[in-house]
């Protein structure tokens, strides 16, 4: 089967992308990728796929993290509201980009699906995209972030990126819900007016955010063990993945002196420490961060991000502006990000414990299931003491059962089944097509 998947231009969108693709890969598909040339620069390795640049955007080669860095830079008050504060400071401000890049992006698809003629295609983005929809081929969403979303039509279901729980009073539920939708109103009623000019009819669009859902199948990732099955089965057109991880490529630089890794004694511990592109662009909160972890008697790797050399780090750590995270999880004891599905997906992956420390969006729902699975700790970084985040990384460190719990977890996600269970899926749409 010929697959092509376009992701949006962001990193954690190119990394979960180009791991579900690998995977196709492996199960004998030919799968070809979508990218402006920026994003190649972040790819370690093919994995397996084809490359295929948009032709009028080969020339783009500007940093694509530091495009969400200058972002993260604008609107950085927003990351220390509350999830309920961020609905009006951060979401809209990111829902209208999201809007404006598939209005980019349309155009550019459509030419590709023209010039690829693929039997299926696979679409990472958080807008309805009417070339997809028009084309006529049989097309899947990838829900790339933490799954709330999927199950939010349940009746017990909290809203996404609220950080709330199927335990917290419905009345906080019900308030984050009708504040999200009273200030999505009018930005979806401009887009479903731009869908109609394509051609769309948006009453029938369903699902998620801006109709984005495919009638033929929607995926999305997450561990079985952490999949939201308190509020009920995974629901219809939709099938989970363990993960969409790519392949380590061992030979590919760390990014770091490889020596650091190495333990001297049975008691040494090594911490990975990022934040994302746009965490790490707040370099004021990254300076705070690492002082107080300089205080550990841990070790500790730190990706810096793209303003990498705004700051220094302190005697018990390295770093760098770009790091092979999945070359380096396997060798660390513990892991602080920021709970993007994506880091979320790779530390469990790889059997590592963790702190999150969200800033947005499902960050918050990710650092919520940490805590209630019992496999880490979530603390908000503009909040978090020395004191809470120093004993953290102590008691985390020291915890075996809940060390043992994680391994458990990526022990099960590296055996998943649910590939060729997708794969199966997959055969059947297109024997019906």
């Amino acid at each position: 089967m010929r697959c092509v998947i376009f992701p949006m231009n962001g990193a954690g969108h190119l990394n979960a992308c180009s791991g579900f693709g690998s995977q196709l890969a492996k199960l004998g598909h030919e799968v070809t990728i979508c990218l402006a040339k920026n994003l190649i620069q972040l790819m370690d390795g093919d994995h397996g796929l084809i490359v295929e640049l948009y032709d009028d955007m080969r020339d783009r080669t500007e940093d694509p993290l530091l495009r969400w860095g200058e972002f993260m830079c604008n609107v950085s008050d927003g990351f220390r509201d509350s999830p309920l504060d961020q609905l009006e400071s951060l979401i809209v401000t990111f829902e209208e980009s999201f809007v404006e890049e598939t209005k980019e992006y349309d155009d550019r698809i459509g030419h590709m699906i023209r010039k690829l003629n693929p039997d299926m295609i696979f679409v990472d983005f958080y807008t309805a995209v009417p070339s997809v929809i028009k084309s006529g081929i049989p097309w899947a969403l990838i829900y790339s972030c933490n799954p709330l979303w999927v199950y939010e039509d349940l009746p017990e279901a909290p809203p996404a990126f609220s950080g709330l729980s199927k335990s917290d009073p419905e009345e906080s539920k019900i308030i984050f819900r009708n504040k999200r939708n009273a200030l999505m109103k009018e930005l979806k009623e401009k887009f479903n007016a731009w869908l109609s000019s394509k051609e769309i009819d948006v009453s029938k669009l369903t699902g998620l955010q801006n109709g984005r859902m495919s009638s033929y199948l929607n995926i999305y990732a997450y561990p079985e063990d952490l999949d939201y099955r308190e509020i009920g089965p995974v629901p219809s057109g939709w099938h989970r993945l363990d993960h969409m991880l790519r392949p380590t490529d061992h030979k590919s630089p760390l990014g770091i002196d490889e020596n650091f890794l190495q333990k001297k004694h049975q008691t040494d511990r090594i911490v990975y420490f990022a934040l994302g592109s746009m965490g790490a662009s707040d370099v004021g909160l990254m300076k705070r961060l690492v002082n107080i972890l300089a205080k550990s008697k841990h070790r500790f790797i730190v990706s810096k991000g793209p303003f990498h050399d705004q700051f220094e780090l302190p005697s018990n750590m390295i770093g760098a502006k770009y790091l092979n995270q999945l070359r380096i999880l396997p060798s660390v004891d513990l892991a602080i990000n920021h709970g993007g599905n994506n880091s979320f997906l790779e530390t469990l992956y790889h059997g590592k414990p963790m702190i999150l420390m969200p800033l947005f969006d499902d960050q918050h729902d990710n650092g919520r299931r940490v805590e209630e699975k019992c496999i880490g700790r979530c603390l908000y970084p503009y909040k978090v003491s020395e004191e809470e985040l120093l004993n953290a990384v102590d008691t985390l460190l020291n915890d075996k059962s809940l060390q043992e719990r994680v391994k458990k977890i990526g022990e099960k996600m590296r055996n998943t089944k649910s590939y060729e269970e997708l794969d199966y899926k997959l055969n059947l749409i297109f024997k019906q097509d």
